[in-house]
């Protein structure tokens, strides 16, 4: 789906006076009349920013109700490499059972981070935040609630998808509630 851009513009709809624009505009767009003034002062200011068309138009109907031009326009997508940085070079994999390919990633297999093993607390790794969960599923609430989950394997380390994290942390809630429920019915 495509992005849009609300841009406010400095035109004032016939039969409108400047401090009537700067009354409608006050409301609406919960802005102090100083904010106002300095928005008026532009030629033109984003207000809005990668949002759906609907959504674009609603912005527009409502800055024409209130006297002021605004125009809607496509947001234009980051270009893929940026001026001076030179671009990494590609390297193809010597074998493809080697490396896992992008399309076959799924929760379980964690992104190598650039941190030292001695800097990821015990509480932080997998085996301490299944555990956890298994036997004492408020830790492993805590836990994944504050926080990003590592492996460290071979001296390197590695971080779990949130995903994993949340879905943890969804069954942590889960069991702590029914145990919070069974022990009221008691």
């Amino acid at each position: 789906m495509s992005q849009f851009k609300v841009v406010f513009q400095n035109t004032i709809s016939e039969g409108f006076s400047p401090s009537d624009v700067e009354q409608n505009l006050t409301r609406p767009l919960k802005l102090d009349a100083a904010t106002v003034k300095k928005l008026l002062s532009r030629q033109e200011t984003v207000i809005k920013k990668g949002v759906e068309s609907d959504v674009a138009e609603k912005y527009r109907k409502l800055l024409n109700k209130c006297g002021i031009g605004c125009d809607i326009r496509p947001m234009v997508p980051p270009p893929e490499s940026k001026i001076g940085v030179p671009e990494a070079p590609v390297v193809e994999p010597e074998s493809s059972s080697s490396k896992t390919p992008e399309s076959k990633k799924g929760i379980l297999i964690p992104e190598k981070v650039d941190i030292p093993g001695d800097q990821v607390p015990f509480y932080r790794t997998i085996w301490f935040f299944i555990l956890t969960f298994i036997l004492f599923s408020p830790a492993s609430f805590i836990v994944g609630v504050t926080g990003d989950v590592y492996l460290k394997k071979k001296g390197e380390v590695y971080k779990y998808d949130n995903k994993y994290r949340w879905l943890i942390v969804f069954l942590s809630a889960v069991f702590i509630f029914k145990g919070v429920a069974y022990q009221l019915q008691q």
